[in-house]
Parts: structure tokens; sequence; C-alpha cells
């Protein structure tokens, strides 16, 4: 099948950046070995110098800028007030982070420590809800099929959050068999081309969608979902907060993980996590993301909801090997397919193989003898009642063009 946003929202300009990238740092090398300064200079310092070498495309602060400012999120005990102020904190925070050593939460709180809160901040929970019913998804793998515990995640955005609308934001469609099922079952099912926001030099494609889902929750509001993430309760009693965010628990506690984030669109602190970027190094992992998240919900709990144990499990022997019953106190259930999928290939791989319009299909789910089959067949089952189709094993159409992809 021929992709449609192969011509149209195809990445740009990847040999041209990756030239001056190497000349830059052979250049950058050069010099400081030459001065006899090397062994001074911080690394992150250079990744930073190296991140502004080029402007950045796709990202625009100012709308947040100056909502932040009309909101008065902060106010100071001196003279320095208003968006200024809420600038400064951030970039003490970020250097607090960035500085590679262990810190306490009391050293996040005295980061900021001139600052207090101002009388108009939002409450915490609202008596209706304010985060939209919208699923939102990230697709950025060049002409790769779509995974069946991909598909069992979008899948329940769709049978168990019972979401108004699923936007899949991307420069190409998926392909293959699942993804095929589900345009052909889900009526809310909505392409968004997209590209990816330019952010440094080196551009981490891993970064670089860090931020767009940030920018995708300021214009549309609703619920990011990592394509690793299955939704196995109603997130309708978390939609009353302003922003929801997971602890990333037992590997990093002290994460906030943004696998999975819910956000109203005039979310205080989406704002504030989104105008962290306008600060960014560029070689960390986790910094500007997960671990910055944390040290926001340490100086402003107020503006933010924290599940603490119900939306990450990063032990994934509880996921693929055997059966334990903590999933379903759960709202999702991250897999951590990726770093799991090597080891568990010969777990998922007939329903990778077997076309799901036959029986032999529904057969092999059944034969998944671990908490991820339990939670696979659970969403197969509420999707039933709720399919455009009634059963995805009888459609002429889904049969015709899963035997036609093999």
């Amino acid at each position: 099948m021929e992709n449609k946003f192969h011509g149209e929202f195809r990445r740009y300009g990847i040999r041209r950046r990756k030239s001056i990238i190497i000349a830059l740092s052979v250049l950058s090398l050069i010099i400081l070995t030459s001065s006899g300064v090397y062994s001074k200079i911080k690394i992150w310092s250079i990744t930073m110098l190296a991140c502004n070498a080029l402007p950045r495309t796709d990202i625009e602060f100012t709308a947040a800028e100056q909502s932040l400012q009309g909101d008065s999120v902060m106010a100071t005990k001196t003279h320095v007030e208003g968006y200024d102020g809420i600038l400064d904190c951030i970039r003490t925070l970020k250097e607090l982070i960035y500085g590679g050593r262990m810190f306490t939460n009391d050293d996040v709180i005295s980061a900021c420590q001139k600052f207090r809160h101002s009388k108009n901040l939002q409450s915490e929970f609202h008596d209706e809800t304010v985060i939209p019913n919208i699923a939102h998804f990230l697709w950025f793998y060049e002409d790769q099929p779509l995974r069946f515990d991909q598909f069992i995640s979008i899948l329940s955005a769709y049978a168990v959050m019972k979401a108004d609308k699923i936007m899949i934001h991307t420069d190409m469609e998926p392909i293959g068999k699942y993804w095929e099922i589900l345009k052909e079952t889900i009526n809310t099912l909505e392409i968004v081309p997209l590209h990816l926001p330019q952010l440094c030099l080196f551009n981490n494609v891993h970064h670089r969608t860090d931020l767009a889902r940030l920018q995708i929750l300021l214009k549309y509001g609703g619920v990011y979902l990592d394509n690793d993430v299955i939704v196995v309760r109603s997130l309708e009693p978390l939609r009353h907060y302003d922003f929801v965010m997971g602890r990333e628990i037992p590997l990093n506690p002290d994460f906030l993980n943004n696998g999975i984030i819910m956000a109203s669109k005039n979310s205080q602190f989406l704002k504030l996590f989104y105008l962290g970027y306008k600060i960014y190094y560029g070689n960390c992992w986790s910094c500007d993301s997960m671990q910055y998240a944390n040290a926001l919900a340490i100086q402003f709990p107020d503006l933010i909801h924290v599940e603490e144990r119900s939306f990450h499990q990063t032990d994934t022997l509880l996921t693929f090997e055997g059966h334990f019953p903590w999933w379903k106190e759960h709202y999702t259930v991250h897999t951590f397919a990726r770093t799991y999928l090597n080891r568990a290939r010969n777990k998922v791989e007939a329903l990778d193989k077997v076309n799901p319009d036959s029986s032999v299909w529904e057969s092999a789910l059944k034969k998944l003898d671990n908490s991820f089959g339990e939670i696979a067949r659970y969403v197969y089952e509420a999707s039933k009642a709720t399919l455009t189709i009634n059963n995805i094993t009888t459609s002429a159409k889904v049969k015709e063009r899963t035997q036609n992809m093999g």
C-alpha cells in the first residue's frame, strides 16, 4: 500500500544537518583541546552551544509565555515579578538537574525559594471534567508495521477509555494488518500530519517527541499515550484535574514518566513544562522530561495531580512473566514492550504472524499465558461490544486486506 504521507510529510535535511554536526563537533574539539581547557568544561555546556548553533524550527513559545504572564503563576517577594521571575525559576531548576549530582526535594524547593504562589492559581480538582476525552498517539516509525501490542494500546483507548476521538500524529501513516483493522473498525480515528519540532543539532528523535506531545496537548488538550501504554480502566475520574502524570516505579521513583500525560490545554503546569524547553542542552535522556516534570511537581504541587502507582510499572517481568493481579487496580499499564520484545518474541510472535481474521488468531491470543495476555484479552473482549462492526474476525474487507498483506 502506498503511503500518502511519504511525499508530503517527509523528514527533511537529515544529510545536510549531519554534515554540519560533524564539522562543528570536530572544530569544537580542536579549539578546546588546543586551548588546554577541555577537561575543565562540562559536557553539557558544549552541547548547549551546539544546540543553539542553528535556529529551532516548529517551536513557538510566545502563546505560553503570554498566557503564564497573564495568569501570574508566580509572584516574588522581591522586586522581580511576573514572567521574568518564572524564567529565572525554570533556569535554576534546569541547572540543578543538569548539574550531574544527586539532589533532594529540599534542594528543588530552595532553588526557587524567592518565589511564592499567586492567589489566582487554579484549583487542583474541578467539579466538572476539564481534560477533553481525546487520546493522542505519536507515530514516527518509518515503514514499520503496527505491532500487536501497539494495536492493543490504540484499541484500549477506544474500547476502555472510550475516547471521543483518537488522533494519530505522524508524518507517515502506519502500515500492517493491525492498522488496517483499526481503520476499518474505529470511526473516531483521525490522522493528523505532524513534523517533529527541531530542538538541536543532534536531533534526538525521542527528545523531539517529548516536546511534540506537549505541543499537542497545548493545542488540543486530552490524554497523550505512548504506543506501549494500555488503558485498563476509565480515566474519567482523573479528567477533573488540570494536569496528571504518574510516577515511574520501582525503577525511577523520582521520575514522572511522560508516557502518559493528561492535561487541559489551559493547564499552567503544562505551560511551565513546555517552557522548560527554552533551556535545552540535549545530552541527558530524561532531564528535560521526567526529571524536570518531577522538579516542577515538587515546586508547584497544587498545579498537578500525581498518580503514585496506577500508571507505570517498570518491572516488565510483572507484565510478561507469570500472572499478577496488580494490573486490575491500575488505570493504565505501561508495558515498556520495546525493552522486552527481544526476550518475549516467542510469546507474541504468533499474534503478529497469524491473520487476525481467522480463529487461529483468537486461539493464539488465548495461549498468551501471562499478565500481558490477560490484559490483551480484556481489551479485545471490551472492544467487541463497541466496535463499528460486530466482530472483526468476520469482516470481509478486513479479511481481504490482511490476506493480501500476508
